[in-house]
């Protein structure tokens, strides 16, 4: 169970040839970070732009692994994850409102868990999974990591790098459901629990959020973003400034350096009238800081680093019995996101 919460709530091979003879199918092909180590820095004058949007071609391919550390808890229990996914990614179409197609395929899973006693020092639980074993990808108990290998999900991308749509996870529901009679709602709240928990946190790990009127004079934008937690229990509000902190060109390309400043709160959400729960937040606190190198001519990940900790503290109040329990809750995770070969 703890690993399956931790999946959720968690839930970022191009090859790449330097002196290929096919120098027009070369130039095509995604820059990588050890593309990066010949880039020449760029002047004032060349450095400067207006805008940062994806323009994605039919065809185009991208391969990236995404390594996510996490550790913190609630209260005595100290919960430490670390995961990587390798994933593929095909533009399938660009539609004529400029949106993109794109199937989304994981190709690879690694994940483990340790929940300790903080007081005690006792492992109260501690779970690894890879999906290289398929005794463990076929095994039901981590069906939320193996239902996902080989499966192609479709996930519409507007220019600006946001989700429009996502769609095509049945058959990870049918494989995580197995032979189980499940209601319609109960399949549908699993279907859009992996769309977000999964999908749609792997598209914001590892894209920019990028500026919707264009970068400013001083060379960055802010961007600001509200997101449901737990089914809308609580929400998450944070504002990130992102800068320009250099530009370089490697093949022909333009590459920018880009940093970023997040600070945000958790405040609570919506309440069921029949729900004996009520929550009262008291101090709440994201922080963040992160490092990105992006392609300016098509806009994608070349690489993304991102550290963020979070900070809660909150008092559950059951009404029916008016009685209370303090809840405090301090995480940190690094998410790296990196174009591979």
């Amino acid at each position: 169970m703890v690993m399956r919460l931790a999946a959720l709530a968690a839930l970022a091979a191009v090859i790449i040839s330097c002196d290929s003879q096919d120098a027009p199918q070369d130039a095509q092909r995604p820059i990588t970070i050890e593309d990066i180590a010949n880039a020449t820095p760029l002047t004032d004058s060349e450095s400067k732009i207006d805008a940062l949007v994806l323009k994605y071609e039919k065809g185009d391919v991208f391969r990236y692994r995404a390594v996510q550390i996490s550790s913190g808890g609630a209260d005595t229990a100290f919960l430490e994850q670390r995961s990587t996914h390798v994933y593929t990614k095909r533009v399938r179409n660009v539609r004529g409102d400029g949106t993109f197609e794109i199937g989304m395929t994981f190709d690879t899973i690694t994940v483990s868990v340790k929940a300790t006693n903080k007081r005690t020092g006792q492992v109260i639980q501690e779970q690894q999974f890879t999906s290289a074993d398929s005794a463990q990808r076929n095994d039901p108990a981590f069906s939320q990591f193996g239902a996902l290998i080989g499966e192609e999900v479709t996930i519409f991308l507007r220019p600006n790098a946001t989700i429009q749509e996502i769609s095509g996870v049945s058959s990870i529901v049918n494989k995580i459901i197995g032979n189980q009679q499940v209601p319609p709602d109960v399949r549908a709240q699993l279907a859009r629990q992996i769309e977000l928990a999964v999908y749609a946190s792997f598209v914001e790990q590892e894209y920019l959020r990028f500026p919707a009127e264009g970068v400013d004079s001083t060379g960055g934008w802010t961007t600001s973003n509200i997101a449901p937690i737990l089914n809308d229990v609580f929400i998450a509000s944070s504002t990130a400034r992102y800068t320009i902190a250099g530009m370089k060109k490697v093949k022909g390309r333009r590459i920018a350096d880009v940093t970023a400043k997040l600070a945000g709160t958790v405040t609570t959400g919506k309440r069921s009238n029949s729900s004996t729960l009520r929550v009262t937040m008291g101090k709440s606190e994201i922080i963040g800081n992160g490092q990105a190198i992006v392609d300016v001519e098509q806009g994608y990940t070349i690489s993304k680093t991102t550290d963020m900790t979070t900070d809660l503290q909150a008092t559950v109040t059951n009404t029916a019995t008016n009685q209370s329990q303090n809840m405090a809750q301090r995480t940190s995770m690094r998410t790296t996101v990196r174009l591979i070969r």
